[in-house]
C-alpha cells in the first residue's frame, strides 16, 4: 500500500483527530506535524506520548473492532494519511494466522493495561506485555504448519509494525527509542518506566541492551518469559515503582552535597536529565494557573 495513493486530512493546532470512546473507522500516519495522545482516567487527562512524522496511530481500535481507547490531538498544524477499516481488514486477512493471533493478543494486553487503575495495572505482568510488544515490533512470525508442531527454518520478519528491526539469524535488534514510543501508546509508560523494565528484562537474560538498541531472540521471547516463576516476572512492577520514587529538592541537595544553583546548572548540560527530573502534576498545573506560561519563558 503506497502512501502516495492514500487520502490525506489536515488538522490545525489543538484540533481533535479522534476522541477516547469514539467509533473507529480509520487509522492514521503522520505526513507532517505532531500529534499528542492522551488518556482520560477518573476525569484526569494523562499525556501518553507525542508522535511525529511517519508515526502511525489509531490502529488498535480497528484491529479489535472497539471504541477508541485514547484521544489524539494535533499539537501543531498536522497533515495525516488516512487508512480506512476495510483496508486494514484486507491486510489482516492476508496475514499469517499466527500474526493475526499475536496482534489480537497484543490489543487485549493494551486494553487490560489501559483499563487498570494506574500505570502497569491489569492482570498481565509487565514483562509479559513487553515481550509481546517486542515480538510484534520485531515482526517475527513463527512458521507453524496447520497440523500442529513447529516447522524448521528461520523466522519470517514481516516488518509491518512501523519499527525497523535489523535481524541477524534469530536475533532482532530494535532501537530503544521505538520501544519507548510504542510502549507509551500501548501501556501509558513513561521513558523511565520503559527503560527500568528493559533493564529488568536484561538482568533476567531475556534480552540485551546494546548501545541504544534492544537485542533478543524475539521468536522465543514470550515463551522464555512465561517459563519464569510468576513472582520473578511480577518483580518488574516493584522495580518500576522504585524508579519512580520521588525525592524532595532539599533531599537531593543533601545527598549530592551541592546547592541547587549548581544542581540546575549541571542538569542543563546532562544528557540523562530527563531520567532524573520529575514534576508533581498537581503542582505544575497550579503553578501554571497562578504564574502563567510567560513567567517561565520571560528573559
Amino acid at each position: 500500500m503506497s502512501q502516495q495513493n492514500l487520502p490525506t486530512r489536515q488538522f490545525y493546532k489543538g484540533e481533535t483527530i479522534f476522541k477516547q470512546g469514539g467509533v473507529a473507522d480509520h487509522m492514521f500516519i503522520i505526513k507532517e506535524g505532531k500529534v499528542d495522545i492522551t488518556l482520560t482516567r477518573e476525569e484526569k487527562s494523562i499525556h501518553l506520548t507525542t508522535l511525529e512524522r511517519n508515526a502511525f496511530f489509531g490502529e488498535m481500535a480497528l484491529i479489535s473492532d472497539s471504541p477508541r481507547s485514547a484521544t489524539a490531538t494535533a499539537s501543531e498544524f498536522t497533515e495525516v494519511y488516512l487508512i480506512d477499516s476495510k483496508a486494514i481488514d484486507a491486510i489482516l486477512e492476508k496475514a499469517n494466522p499466527i500474526l493475526r493471533h499475536m496482534l489480537k493478543t497484543m490489543v487485549g494486553l493494551v486494553k487490560s493495561q489501559n483499563s487498570g487503575a494506574g500505570r502497569g495495572a491489569g492482570d498481565t505482568p509487565r514483562v509479559v506485555g513487553y515481550a509481546h510488544l517486542i515480538e510484534i515490533l520485531a515482526g517475527v512470525v513463527a512458521a507453524t504448519p496447520a497440523g500442529g508442531g513447529e516447522a524448521g527454518g528461520a523466522p519470517n520478519p514481516s516488518g509491518g509494525s512501523g519499527a525497523a528491526a535489523e535481524t541477524g539469524g534469530q536475533e532482532a535488534r530494535l532501537p530503544e527509542r521505538k520501544l519507548v514510543e510504542r510502549a507509551a501508546v500501548f501501556f501509558g509508560d513513561s521513558r523511565t518506566a520503559v527503560m527500568a523494565t528493559l533493564r529488568f528484562m536484561d538482568s533476567l537474560n531475556l534480552l540485551r541492551l546494546d548501545n541504544g538498541h534492544v537485542v533478543t531472540n524475539a521468536r522465543t521471547l514470550v515463551e522464555r518469559t512465561l517459563r519464569l516463576p510468576a513472582q520473578v516476572i511480577r518483580g518488574a512492577d516493584e522495580v518500576v515503582r522504585a524508579e519512580h520514587e520521588l525525592m524532595e529538592l532539599s533531599e537531593v541537595e543533601q545527598v549530592m552535597r551541592v546547592d541547587r544553583a549548581a544542581l540546575f546548572a549541571g542538569l542543563g548540560i546532562l544528557e540523562e536529565a530527563e531520567d532524573l527530573v520529575a514534576f508533581r502534576r498537581e503542582a505544575v498545573m497550579r503553578t501554571m494557573q497562578t504564574r502563567g506560561r510567560a513567567f517561565f519563558s520571560a528573559d
